[in-house]
């Protein structure tokens, strides 16, 4: 038994492994950490006539900007060995991924796709996005949902969900001929000039009007 001043823990066991993943889901944040985004997706690596199995998830883990990782995820209950059970999936996990490492990396880049009307969602914009954002600006409606209700997270409070992909297999922008044109607008500052030829370029492309004060 765990207790506080207010409140007393008991163990429960779970039955069903179900169960326990859901409670995973409804306490990620508070069991990883609010730098690691915890993938609950099913889907079987491993390569045609080797070993093939399904994860029970991924865990991205973003805490070091220099040395991110993934690591598989596998929910078991208490009842289930660890060497016999547990620690062989685990091997077979390694395996599996080795044999197909490009099939697991789709399987978490779709998993990435949240639906900005879904119930739960953990990728929000930041509320200075809308109102930085000019009156027509295009880029603000095609890039975010607002929702009915809010997320807080990390001291933020946002109702700005983030759209940029209509579904888990739209093709991902590396680099847009937009971002070249600004970091040339960029470059002529850094020269002495205003770069509002370049920024205009781009303000015409979304319909906006040219600007004499460099806003993009």
């Amino acid at each position: 038994m765990l207790w506080s001043k207010n409140e007393k823990y008991y163990l429960e066991p779970f039955e069903l492994e179900k169960h326990l993943e859901e409670s995973i889901i409804e306490v990620q944040t508070e069991l990883f950490g609010k730098d690691r985004i915890y993938l609950d997706t099913k889907k079987m690596i491993g390569k045609k006539g080797g070993v093939k199995n399904v994860p029970d998830g991924y865990l991205i883990d973003l805490s070091s900007p220099k040395e991110p990782n993934i690591f598989v995820v596998e929910n078991e209950l208490i009842r289930h060995d660890h060497l016999k059970h547990i620690a062989v999936q685990i091997l077979e996990f390694s395996l599996s991924y080795e044999t197909t490492p490009l099939k697991v990396k789709e399987i978490i880049k779709n998993a990435l796709y949240e639906n900005p009307s879904a119930s739960y969602v953990r990728t929000m914009a930041h509320m200075s996005f809308k109102t930085d954002a000019e009156t027509g600006d295009p880029r603000f409606s095609s890039k975010v949902v607002e929702r009915a209700d809010t997320t807080k997270y990390d001291g933020l409070i946002s109702n700005i969900a983030v759209s940029v992909w209509s579904g888990a297999y739209d093709p991902v922008t590396i680099v847009r001929n937009e971002e070249l044109v600004l970091l040339k607008a960029e470059a002529n500052i850094g020269k002495g000039g205003d770069g509002l030829t370049e920024i205009n370029a781009v303000r015409a492309a979304h319909g906006l009007a040219a600007t004499t004060t460099g806003g993009i």
